[in-house]
């Protein structure tokens, strides 16, 4: 990272770290996702239509684990200074592939099948990297550094 400058400013005093794993309060693990498994097929869920975000910010996609409904909208958008390259290797649904550059709008893209965890990645900067889940019920979270209060 420290060949690009405008992203390396911005994690003076704090180093950009791998997310491979992050470890949470207590022993947890932060950006799990965590769902029901089942066959669904017999319900019918809204589905949310306001849009999930994945951010290139800092030269990091974040978050870097994302979760959302088949159909749900997703934004793809950039907060970063520099170009970057939004790689979804998705094996059921249709991948793509796009660039965005500064002050390009925002992607609009949706998932038609639900597919865990597809993985994102940044051809231009390759120590970014992201993962989605795109689920067929409502019933999934992703973990974060503390665990919600019961």
């Amino acid at each position: 990272m420290a060949g690009v400058p405008p992203c390396a400013k911005q994690h003076v005093g704090d180093p950009a770290k791998t997310e491979d794993v992050v470890p949470g309060d207590n022993g947890t693990l932060q950006n799990v996702v965590v769902y029901l498994k089942g066959d669904f097929a017999a319900y019918a869920f809204a589905v949310p239509q306001d849009p999930a975000t994945l951010d290139q910010m800092g030269c990091q996609f974040r978050p870097h684990v994302l979760a959302l409904m088949t159909g749900q909208p997703l934004d793809v958008v950039s907060s970063d200074k520099v170009g970057h390259n939004v790689n979804a290797m998705a094996k059921v649904n249709r991948p793509w592939n796009h660039t965005l550059s500064p002050n390009m709008p925002s992607m609009h893209l949706s998932f038609s099948q639900p597919e865990i965890a597809l993985p994102v990645k940044c051809n231009i900067h390759p120590w970014m990297k992201a993962y989605i889940a795109v689920l067929d019920s409502p019933y999934f979270a992703v973990t974060a550094r503390t665990a919600a209060s019961r």
